[in-house]
């Protein structure tokens, strides 16, 4: 923003709903697998073995898109 010569308030008159959801696609594309297992026990407290029991991922997709 700083390089562009816009300012902030046409920044954000210009911000949209597909530049949000592209900002949080490319957010998560940081996101790694030993960040997500870090704080994966905060999110799931009862799970005592998280980290240790991996879902195959095909059979996920396959039982989520079932139930949709």
């Amino acid at each position: 923003m700083d390089t562009s010569g816009v300012s902030l308030k046409e920044y954000w008159r210009n911000y949209n709903l597909l530049k949000a959801i592209d900002n949080i696609k490319m957010a998560w594309e940081e996101v790694t697998v030993l960040c997500v297992k870090g704080v994966w026990h905060i999110i799931w407290p009862s799970n005592k073995n998280y980290g240790t029991n991996f879902v195959n991922l095909d059979m996920l997709i396959k039982e989520i898109s079932e139930v949709a």
